[in-house]
């Protein structure tokens, strides 16, 4: 009896790594190298590999039920067991798999979140990495984007360029920063933009004497909106400056 335990504990080990196996070459080799031709590819390739890695053990644990229906469902128990400790991070993987697959959220995508626009910088196994124009990094999971709406500026055919600036009022009035952000802007996007999307300039926040306001801009090319960002904040604060060096003299 106790060899026919340990030569069925032996195969169920077998299986095991079997599965690991699968699972591992899956993410670690097939997925990145098909992330090559397509992103969507990845993603596919990822959750095929994902399915069959469950397939061996799966077999293995209806075995172990015919043969032995006591050991069978012990066997299964512990492995819903090993599952359910690790349901979240399979979660997370799953849908940063089905993310890829489908193409509703890519590496070097533009989305609008809430207002705040973001580049998609990378996405691992569990989560995501999202750039604000001002080169802020905020670390996601990959099943926040279930429950949160959002725009893909790259999927909908434009990016956007979003950029903040503070102001002092005392130096500068509110009207000539926003018609210096919003000039300046549109003069160095022109031929960039795109021609269903008005530009626009919103007020952020107020504190005090320093307003906080925010410059969007739709352009054709979503790749060409961070250094379109970071052009145009140089020469916005150009202008700022000669603006308010212009009213200092003027008083």
């Amino acid at each position: 009896m106790g060899e026919v335990v340990t030569g069925e504990v032996y195969n169920l080990l077998v299986w095991l790594g079997t599965s690991s196996g699968i699972f591992l070459l899956g993410r670690g080799v097939a997925g990145p190298l098909a992330d090559v031709v397509s992103q969507r590819l990845g993603g596919l390739t990822r959750l095929l590999f994902t399915l069959i890695s469950a397939a061996p053990l799966g077999v293995k644990a209806g075995e172990l039920t015919l043969s032995s229906p006591v050991y069978g469902a012990t066997v299964s128990a512990a492995a819903l067991l090993f599952l359910a400790a690790g349901f979240k991070t399979v979660k997370l993987m799953v849908v940063g798999d089905v993310l890829r697959a489908v193409g509703v959220v890519r590496v070097g995508d533009y989305i609008v979140v809430d207002g705040q626009t973001y580049r998609v910088s990378a996405m691992d196994a569990t989560h995501t990495t999202l750039t604000t124009p001002d080169l802020r990094r905020t670390y996601v999971p990959n099943d926040y984007f279930l429950g949160r709406q959002f725009v893909n500026m790259s999927r909908s055919g434009a990016g956007v360029v979003s950029l903040s600036i503070t102001v002092d009022g005392r130096r500068i009035s509110l009207a000539d920063a926003k018609l210096i952000l919003l000039k300046t802007g549109t003069d160095l996007a022109k031929g960039e933009m795109a021609p269903s999307r008005a530009p626009e300039v919103r007020v952020v926040s107020v504190d005090g004497d320093y307003v906080t306001l925010r410059l969007i801009l739709y352009v054709l090319n979503p790749a060409k909106a961070e250094a379109l960002s970071s052009h145009i904040l140089e020469r916005v604060y150009v202008k700022l400056a000669e603006a308010a060096k212009e009213a200092a003299v003027t008083l």
